[in-house]
């Protein structure tokens, strides 16, 4: 028998594979990003809830065996999907996507994770009209974890509001450009 690991997760996609089964794709403090299977999921008699996937936040327990990763385990946090600000949610996607994008896969980063998350929970707990900054913080906070933002002068924002992204809005901007720009040679 494998043995179970259990982690939090950000839940950045989930899409169904076949009738019963889902595919997802978790960015998880202890494991990094991981592609994983929920088995047979749909079906009535899953012990997995359809709907905890319906949260951005997860506390979960994985598996892992000879074809990688499966879900065994989801408890939702109090985040909803379908509770969420619509604007809330694209700015959260927004910068998220870019781990789908350039994050190699079962590389562990807990200091990005830590960050993200701090700043995941501020945006949804807090009435922000300041989204697009946050938006920025996590593509700056994602640059510079993996590796593409390297400049001696950039490190992590680690501040919990914006205010340094507000300060230095177009340094950041030129930065996440150049790295974007590098990223996708």
């Amino acid at each position: 028998m494998y043995p179970k690991r259990s982690t939090k997760a950000i839940l950045l996609k989930s899409y169904d594979i076949n009738e019963k089964d889902k595919a997802l794709v978790l960015f998880t403090r202890n494991l990094g990003l991981l592609h994983t299977r929920a088995i047979s999921m749909r079906s009535a008699s899953s012990k997995l809830k359809q709907n905890a996937l319906s949260y951005i936040l997860l506390d979960v327990t994985l598996v892992q065996g000879k074809g990688g990763f499966r879900l065994v385990e989801a408890e939702n946090s109090k985040y909803h999907v379908s509770q969420i600000d619509p604007d809330k949610l694209q700015a959260l996607f927004g910068a998220l996507k870019a781990l789908l994008k350039f994050m190699p896969q079962n590389e562990t980063h807990s200091r990005l994770f830590d960050l993200l998350l701090q700043d995941i929970t501020h945006v949804l707990e807090k009435d922000t009209s300041r989204l697009e900054l946050y938006k920025l913080k996590m593509l700056y906070n994602i640059f510079t974890s993996l590796g593409y933002v390297n400049n001696a002068e950039h490190s992590y924002i680690q501040e919990p509001g914006v205010e340094f992204v507000l300060q230095n809005k177009r340094e950041i901007q030129k930065a996440i450009f150049q790295a974007e720009k590098v990223a996708q040679i």
